[in-house]
């Protein structure tokens, strides 16, 4: 019996926690689906050389929000070309853009649109001007028509049911999944020789009003002056990379602070930290926190919307902290830095609770939801 074929619809591959689930799941999917993989634009940093299906590119790298913007026409018309001449019945898309012009699309060929929702709209667009109110408001228009919407959080699938007007049947709960598998094969990589032990770590994109970089270096110059020796490493790029560098060197910390730029494989940074900090100030369902539990790694992080604290619980396999209190977050990772035992129960904890998000019982949960549509 031929196997049905489903197009994955994502921005690109770029380097970011939803494009990393589109490619850890691609596996997955092709031992059921006959898998197209399209990008709306040619950006690459994530490999996805275990897919055999086709893989199609809507246009070439796009310059700019209102390039996107401009080309949204042509990407719905190619798409539209492709899902025609393959016969696809159902297309999964993540992130925002790629929703919207999924959702577009089927109204000319009346596929099944299912959309990966990650974020909390309100939080992500309400200080993007007309063009963030703009696509919170076609969301509302579009996103009931969809097939179904996958919500990667509790808090996630609750907004949309409440501010969208979506049916409870058409939404599900789908986490993010970690590939333990490999993380762990990961995690015997060798630091770079720049980075010096012992360390707490940053993972994140240089995004000071989303990732708070700041306040993980203030609250690190207060842990080195307890800590003879401790050191910073931070893994990521972006726009606000030069303005921490500068905030590193005027706090008098670049003998002990370690920019090892976007990696690919983070496992090694984690496996080898004593604790990661992420004092974010929202997020969708942050992979990272799943990461460094997966590679042993104790867990500092603000209980923003959405993903924390459904991922550690109340405090049971890591340390939430209230969002934007660098009080909290200082005493809690110098609270795992003194206490060994601490540390090591929530190493022990963080690796049980993963395992509740293994890739191997995640993806049967969109297999499952992807077959009643195509």
């Amino acid at each position: 019996m031929q196997r049905k074929s489903i197009m994955i619809l994502v921005p690109s591959l770029q380097g970011g926690g939803a494009e990393k689930v589109a490619t850890e799941l691609l596996p997955y999917l092709s031992r059921k689906f006959n898998v197209i993989l399209v990008l709306v634009e040619s950006k690459w940093q994530y490999c996805c050389d275990t897919l055999a299906g086709k893989r199609i590119i809507l246009s070439p790298r796009l310059r700019g929000t209102w390039q996107h913007i401009i080309m949204i026409p042509f990407h719905i018309g190619s798409l539209a070309f492709w899902i025609k001449a393959t016969g696809t019945k159902a297309v999964l898309s993540f992130m925002e853009q790629a929703n919207i012009i999924n959702l577009i699309c089927s109204f000319f060929t009346r596929h099944k649109a299912i959309l990966s929702q990650r974020i909390m709209p309100n939080m992500q667009y309400q200080n993007k001007g007309i063009l963030g109110k703009s696509i919170i408001s076609i969301s509302r228009v579009l996103y009931p028509r969809g097939a179904h919407i996958i919500a990667v959080s509790k808090e996630i699938k609750d907004y949309v049911l409440t501010t969208y007007g979506i049916r409870e049947k058409n939404i599900s709960f789908v986490p993010n999944p970690v590939n333990l598998q490999k993380l762990q094969e990961d995690a015997k990589i060798p630091l770079p020789a720049e980075v010096r032990r012992p360390y707490i770590v940053h993972i994140g994109r240089f995004k000071i009003d989303h990732k708070a970089q700041d306040m993980v270096l203030r609250v690190f110059s207060r842990l080195k002056s307890e800590f003879n020796g401790l050191n910073l490493v931070f893994v990521g790029d972006g726009p606000d990379l030069p303005k921490i560098k500068s905030l590193t060197g005027s706090l008098g910390l670049s003998d002990s602070v370690c920019f090892v730029g976007w990696q690919e494989k983070v496992a090694p940074f984690l496996a080898n930290a004593e604790l990661l900090l992420f004092p974010s100030r929202r997020e969708g369902w942050p992979n990272v926190l799943l990461e460094a539990m997966a590679c042993g790694c104790p867990v500092v992080a603000a209980d923003c919307a959405s993903g924390p604290k459904e991922i550690l619980g109340n405090n049971l396999y890591g340390l939430l902290v209230p969002v934007n209190d660098s009080e909290a977050l200082y005493n809690a990772a110098n609270r795992l830095l003194e206490d060994r035992g601490l540390a090591s129960y929530f190493r022990k904890q963080g690796l049980k609770r993963a395992r509740d998000f293994a890739i191997e019982k995640v993806s049967l949960k969109y297999i499952k939801i992807i077959e009643k549509f195509c």
